[in-house]
Order: structure tokens, then sequence, then C-alpha cells
């Protein structure tokens, strides 16, 4: 089986050249400023342990990046919200509805119930907001974002990214007006 394996590099040293070296079928598939992908047949036993030493003693580091087969792009579960509601563990990116009429609310839930690393974007993706129609994100219990109770979006097209540590704050990692 043809198997791509991506070896993080300094440059300098001809890839291809090592890669046939170690297999003739080996192929360097593509190369970026740090890293090379190489392309070998796995089938022949140990010919991946031998490309993966004489990569490391040239410099290379395998890296744990997925090979680009591997690599499948996805689609941030995404939901518009034009009222006072609770988010979930599975939202992630927050669309303020391009109609809002009123301030709302958005409860972010408790820290520690969504895996460390989660990710909320709220986004005033239809221009909506303005000093009266505002958005307020709120903490639950004890949590805070970056030390506050609560965080107010009042600019039209502004967006808050959130990232929580999966204790008890939620940090905030962007604010673009």
């Amino acid at each position: 089986m043809i198997q791509t394996r991506r070896y993080q590099w300094n440059g300098g040293i001809d890839s291809q050249a090592l890669a046939n070296e170690v297999d003739p079928t080996a192929a360097v598939v593509g190369i970026q400023p740090n890293y090379v992908d190489v392309q070998v047949d796995d089938g022949v036993d140990g010919v991946l342990v031998t490309l993966d030493e004489a990569m490391r003693m040239q410099g290379y580091v395998q890296s744990p990046v997925a090979s680009p087969e591997t690599l499948t792009p996805r689609q941030l579960n995404s939901r518009v919200v034009g009222d006072t509601q609770g988010l979930n563990g599975e939202d992630e990116f927050i669309q303020i509805s391009p109609t809002l009429g009123a301030a709302i609310i958005l409860s972010v839930p408790l820290a520690d119930s969504v895996p460390a690393g989660k990710l909320f974007v709220v986004k005033d993706v239809g221009g909506a907001l303005t000093g009266v129609n505002t958005c307020t994100l709120l903490r639950q219990g004890a949590d805070t974002f970056d030390g506050a109770v609560s965080l107010v979006m009042d600019t039209a097209f502004q967006s808050r990214t959130l990232v929580g540590d999966g204790v008890s704050r939620w940090a905030l990692v962007s604010s673009v007006l």
C-alpha cells in the first residue's frame, strides 16, 4: 500500500535523492518551507522504519501532522440566533441574526462541561448589533471570560472567539470590531 509520510525539515538537502537511496520507488510529493511529504510503498518489510531512520539522520523529524490524503476538511457546526438562549457543546460558529430587533443574552456553558480547547465563535454576520441591540455573552456558575463575568457585543459585524480551559475559564482569543 502506498503511504505518505510527512517530515519536518530545515531545507538544504536533496529530499528526492535521500528518499530514493532508501527505496527507489519513494517519491517526494510535496515540499513546503517547513516540511516534506514522501510517498513510499509500505508493503516492503521495514521500508518505513528505514525511511524514518534515514530522514532522521539527515535532520528530518517525522511530523505528527497527518498526510494530505488523510486530512479532510470539516464544516463548523453553525446556527443563527435571534433571541436569548444557551449555547451548547455542539455549537461552534454562532451567527447573530441579521434581523435582530432587541438585545439578547447567550449563556455560555460551564467550562468543565466541555473539553479543554472547546471553541465558540460568535459573529454578527448581518450588521444588526448596535448600542441598543446588543448581544451579551454570559457565564455560567463561577466561570470567567479572562476574569470578566460577561462580554457585551454592541458594534455591527463584531465577533468574539472564546476557548475554554475545560475547568472554569473561557479565554477571549479574538475580538474583532
